[in-house]
């Protein structure tokens, strides 16, 4: 498993630019449009309906997929994938349906939670996508795993950590891939 993440200050996890919380909501200046959001322990992510992505909070390990992103990214700043459709977030990092039906990950990737094979290394700043992953119709990120849905036929399939059987795949080894879930199939 990586390095814990780092303690982020509230201001950047509530996108304000400011030091410090609020007691009352607030909209988060220069976003509109929002057609879904997805938050982890220290980001925060807006899909508009433009199909773009915006993230702020913690950056230190490329969670806000963008390689200007600030380690403390207290504005939300544009990551680099569009043509979203859905968006989901993980422990330390974060997940995207394109209208193509493939999956792009991006942050940390230590126990292969991005499913690329691992090529861009521990922490992608830049969005990649998950290896052999098309016709997604949904995704979900746990602590550091995660899991799509092909809508074609209902399969389930998982990548990264697996040290507590949490791929439902019958061994506690990690996958670096999207591996499928033998004896599940997705129905919504």
């Amino acid at each position: 498993m990586g390095k814990a993440p780092t303690h982020v200050a509230a201001a950047a996890r509530l996108g304000h630019g400011v030091n410090g919380s609020t007691p009352t909501p607030r909209q988060v200046a220069g976003l509109s449009g929002i057609v879904q959001v997805a938050a982890n322990g220290d980001n925060t992510y807006a899909l508009k309906s433009d199909g773009t992505v915006y993230a702020w909070g913690d950056g230190a390990y490329g969670q806000i997929g963008n390689v200007n992103a600030e380690q403390n990214q207290n504005t939300p700043l544009q990551s680099n994938v569009t043509n979203v459709v859905a968006i989901a977030a993980g422990g330390v990092f974060a997940m995207a349906i394109k209208t193509d039906g493939t999956v792009w990950d991006w942050g940390d990737n230590n126990t292969g939670q991005l499913g690329d094979g691992a090529l861009c290394g521990k922490y992608c700043t830049t969005p990649v996508q998950a290896t052999g992953l098309t016709g997604a119709g949904w995704i979900a990120g746990g602590y550091v795993h995660s899991l799509a849905e092909k809508t074609a036929n209902g399969s389930v399939y998982a990548w990264g950590s697996n040290s507590y059987g949490q791929l439902g795949n019958g061994t506690t080894t990690v996958a670096i891939t999207p591996t499928p879930v033998t004896g599940v199939t997705a129905k919504h």
